[in-house]
């Protein structure tokens, strides 16, 4: 939503790209500093919804309140001061002339935004690995991907579409159309999963013993650094991999509409003087405004079909054969691995960002663009899909141990108690080796390294994801201040380019997981 409209919202209330960048630092600033603290403290919560349910029905709650407050911040900012607004469309044409209050709203509900979905997304994500099987966890990023894609596609299409002249109740503004159709469709979604998703506190035993909230989640942070060479081997290059993805995912992810929509500026000679900035035919200004969208659309279908496909013709990662249900027949050799997909993606990736230096129309922008969409399928499943399966190669321990006779539990009743895999696994060992003659404070230690272990993974690849987008977010803006310093009216172009070495090092990481 934010990436699709939220940009152009903002350059029409006369925001600068430079500041703009600054504002959307704020996602991988929450991802990589308050996803980790909700994560750890839902493992830990023993309220009578669960473990994930507040997190997601107070996060979802909140992502609502800061989507209507981002929509409705000129409103407020005119009712405050008594004056009229100075846009009366989203992509409205002429000269800025928001006040300064309106463009600190902005930015103040743009931040709330950033920090409301940590513990929306780390809820939804913790409940996906605590509910399905070792052996779903590939069908279940997939399908994650698949909604994704979906939820992109047909926010990408209200966008395109005069929302506000077929559905006047929804805001008399296409932003606050599309805000309101955000909320709608937010509630719609996780209120029936908070009704019909289990979900168990943690144990008493959890949840009250040893180190208080704030020590785990202190521990948990400051050692997020040093327990990344403790990773699993294939999670651990996952995570390099996407240190190196998403330098380049962050420019054309936030920067998408504003790229074709400056290839149509230039292309159309409106204005190459940011001084004259609306002295053109505000028809023109409102096509390639138009075109931005369009691309952003057409982007969204392709990672949308791309995700419905692509999981059928790539070989997923299968359990070990010892574990329960799988099968040790390999898969056809036509099809290729993950790894060798993702690689494959991130060539294209590169390729098409290195293609921008020969765009020089909107159609031309609008295929390049679109054509990104297969790359962002692929970059929004195959890592999950790799995590998921090394998981559940650890957890293939536990299961074999419960088939010998040596467990004091199932699958099922490991989920009914909400424990992790590793708390299982090392259950259901201890029972058959005579555990209780080992030293309870030890074992107590053990157990505390080994229940953080599961969070702390999870911290790490999100600070894996966040951390490079903290840095690409500082380079465009001072690249932006150059070029727009230099009179030039296409610095998304320039933060493409930047984004193709990006995505070539990811591929060269990428090739040790073939």
């Amino acid at each position: 939503m934010s990436l699709t409209v939220g940009q152009p919202y903002m350059a029409g209330l006369g925001m600068p790209t430079s500041l703009t960048a600054l504002i959307w630092l704020s996602g991988p600033l929450s991802g990589a500093l308050v996803q980790p603290v909700f994560a750890a403290l839902s493992d830990r919560t023993q309220h009578p919804w669960g473990r994930r349910k507040p997190y997601i029905a107070g996060g979802a709650s909140f992502v609502c309140l800061s989507l209507l407050g981002f929509a409705c911040a000129e409103d407020v900012s005119n009712w405050f001061s008594g004056s009229q607004p100075s846009h009366h469309h989203v992509y409205a044409s002429g000269p800025p002339k928001s006040s300064t209050l309106t463009k600190l709203l902005v930015a103040f509900w743009a931040c709330a935004i950033s920090v409301a979905v940590q513990p929306l997304q780390s809820g939804v994500r913790a409940l996906t690995v605590d509910r399905c099987p070792p052996q779903q966890q590939g069908q279940a990023a997939a399908w994650s991907a698949r909604f994704n894609g979906l939820g992109a596609m047909l926010i990408s299409a209200s966008a395109v579409s005069d929302i506000s002249s077929w559905a006047p109740l929804l805001g008399d503004t296409k932003f606050k159309a599309l805000c309101v159709l955000a909320v709608l469709a937010l509630a719609a979604t996780v209120l029936p999963a908070c009704l019909l998703i289990a979900d168990y506190p943690a144990s008493n035993d959890y949840g009250r013993s040893g180190p208080g909230r704030r020590g785990m989640v202190t521990r948990l942070l400051a050692g997020s650094r040093s327990r990344f060479g403790e990773l699993p081997p294939i999670t651990r290059q996952v995570c390099k991999i996407q240190f190196c993805s998403w330098l380049g995912w962050f420019a054309v992810l936030y920067y998408l509409t504003t790229y074709v929509y400056q290839v149509f500026v230039i292309d159309q000679h409106i204005h190459l003087d940011p001084s004259i900035f609306g002295s053109a035919d505000p028809r023109l200004i409102e096509m390639g405004k138009q075109a931005g969208t369009r691309a952003s659309f057409y982007f969204a279908c392709v990672t949308f079909a791309s995700a419905l496909t692509l999981p059928f013709v790539i070989a997923s990662p299968s359990p070990p054969p010892s574990f329960p249900g799988s099968s040790a027949s390999a898969s056809a050799s036509w099809r290729p691995s993950v790894g060798r997909a993702w690689l494959l993606a991130h060539c294209l990736f590169a390729a098409l960002m290195f293609l921008t230096a020969f765009v020089h129309t909107a159609p031309a922008a609008t295929v390049v663009v679109a054509a990104l969409g297969l790359s962002w399928a692929v970059a929004s499943w195959a890592p999950y899909t790799l995590i998921g399966a090394e998981i559940a190669g650890l957890r293939t321990g536990a299961a074999t141990t419960m088939r010998r006779g040596r467990g004091r539990g199932c699958w099922g009743e490991m989920q009914e108690r909400g424990d992790s895999s590793d708390e299982w696994r090392r259950r259901s060992s201890s029972s058959g080796e005579g555990s209780e003659d080992e030293d309870e404070k030890g074992a107590y230690e053990e157990e505390r390294a080994e229940d953080d272990a599961t969070a702390t993974i999870m911290a790490v690849h999100n600070m894996a994801i966040s951390v490079p987008q903290i840095c690409a977010a500082l380079v465009c803006s001072v690249l932006f201040k150059f070029v727009e310093a230099a009179g030039r009216d296409d610095p998304a172009a320039y933060a493409f380019k930047l984004a193709g070495v990006a995505a070539v090092s990811a591929a060269w990481m990428a090739k040790d997981l073939e």
